[in-house]
């Protein structure tokens, strides 16, 4: 039942994705247990969360669209603001995503040790408990342009394995006193046109031959991405909800894989 490897997948990605606890690094971790996924369908699971992130900030992406027209008619707007803060915010990120997966993975091979994901993903776990502040704000327009700028900008980071995104954005806007609500819903305006053009820069290249395994990662990886953001909202709004958890599973998740380097270098002496 190998289609049942792919659902595995997709929930796995699509609980990690929002979380901020790097999905990629436990997609990867499951070839530890045989479950190896290639190319097309990690870029279908990344697509199933795109979808899931714009239909539950499709309010969000609506007034973006309007941001984009009256950028056209030169008409001044918060829409227009928030449009020009998120567009300058993320095409330096996608640049670099698009330079590295061109340049580096496409030519170099994807060679990154898996013990880069772990001393990686406790790094950004210490960032994030540092800057988990508390000061309630309302509202994601509340958000400075320059502040914006700094946690997209900081998003170029996540080119290293374990890097989240959205943890390095997270921890940006915490530390300049933002609200978790208002973090996390920047963030997530922050991830899609990033996500968007990293799937681009690696479908470049690729032809899908198990579109039925593509489709049942993506559906898979929407549907449990979807009711995560839903989940993390509700507890976000009731104030149950902070990013410490979070921090404090990225760096066990991250000491797991270190010591599990560490004890396959010791025994057969080859760097995982």
């Amino acid at each position: 039942m190998d289609f049942l490897y792919y659902i595995l997948g997709g929930i796995v990605h699509g609980i990690a994705e929002f979380l901020a606890i790097d999905s990629s690094a436990h997609v990867a971790s499951l070839q530890m247990v045989d479950l190896c996924y290639n190319q097309t369908v990690c870029i279908a699971f990344s697509i199933g969360s795109i979808l899931a992130a714009m239909e539950f900030c499709r309010s969000y992406v609506w007034r973006l669209t309007l941001g984009f027209k009256d950028v056209l008619v030169v008409n001044k707007t918060q829409n227009r603001d928030l449009f020009i803060t998120l567009a300058l915010a993320t095409l330096p990120a996608i640049v670099v995503f698009g330079i590295a997966e061109r340049c580096y993975y496409v030519h170099v091979g994807r060679i990154w040790p898996l013990w880069i994901f772990g001393l990686s993903t406790i790094f950004s776990a210490v960032i994030l408990l540092l800057c988990d502040r508390t000061q309630i704000r309302d509202g994601v327009h509340e958000i400075s342009r320059k502040h914006g700028l700094i946690a997209g900008l900081i998003q170029m980071a996540s080119v290293i394995p374990g890097m989240n995104g959205m943890c390095l954005s997270w921890s940006v806007l915490r530390y300049h006193g933002y609200s978790r609500q208002e973090s996390f819903r920047y963030s997530l305006l922050l991830y899609i046109p990033i996500t968007i053009g990293i799937v681009i820069s690696k479908c470049t290249g690729y032809t899908i031959h198990d579109f039925r395994d593509c489709t049942i990662g993506a559906v898979s990886s929407f549907l449990v991405a979807f009711a995560s953001l839903h989940a993390i909202t509700y507890l976000l709004n009731r104030n149950k909800y902070t990013f410490v958890p979070v921090a404090i599973y990225k760096m066990f998740f991250g000491t797991c894989i270190v010591i599990l380097c560490i004890i396959v270098f010791m025994r057969s002496g080859y760097v995982w």
